[in-house]
């Protein structure tokens, strides 16, 4: 074996170096079937008339596997149908329940969803005539 040269070290451990962060990259890299993209593709593939909504029928169509009851329970707007957004929430919980850990990317969305929906709860809740109507959670003033 030939003797090394100084410059020989420099380049192994460059090289070492670059298959180190080469493994890292690899490793938190996005899953594809756990990520927000993959959930597009599976409502675009489900959505068969191209509206942009969801019904139970086309769910189970393209098998994929769901309760009326389910449908239902995260059918938020309860209008029949579901959104992009009703089906995303339904994606990361059809993940977590076999065992996988969703992507970033879907789970900001997720977060995105519910915060929308609490949102929306809250301002029905306070335009809702009767007892209470327009208060706020907020701490009545104290009378000093």
């Amino acid at each position: 074996m030939p003797a090394m040269t100084p410059l020989a070290p420099v380049l192994l451990s460059g090289l070492l170096a670059c298959a180190a962060l080469a493994r890292s990259a690899a490793a938190q890299a996005p899953n594809p079937t756990n990520g927000l993209a993959r959930s597009r593709a599976v409502f675009t593939a489900a959505d068969r008339d191209a509206n942009g909504r969801l019904t139970l029928e086309e769910l189970r169509a393209n098998q994929l596997a769901i309760t009326e009851r389910e449908f239902t329970g995260e059918d938020f707007d309860r209008d029949g149908i579901w959104s992009r957004d009703e089906f995303t929430v339904h994606f990361r919980t059809l993940l977590t329940r076999s065992g996988e850990r969703p992507s970033a990317d879907l789970d900001a969305e997720v977060v995105r969803v519910l915060g929308l929906r609490r949102a929306r709860t809250v301002d029905e809740a306070r335009a809702r005539p009767g007892p209470g109507a327009g208060r706020t959670t907020a701490a009545p003033a104290v009378p000093r």
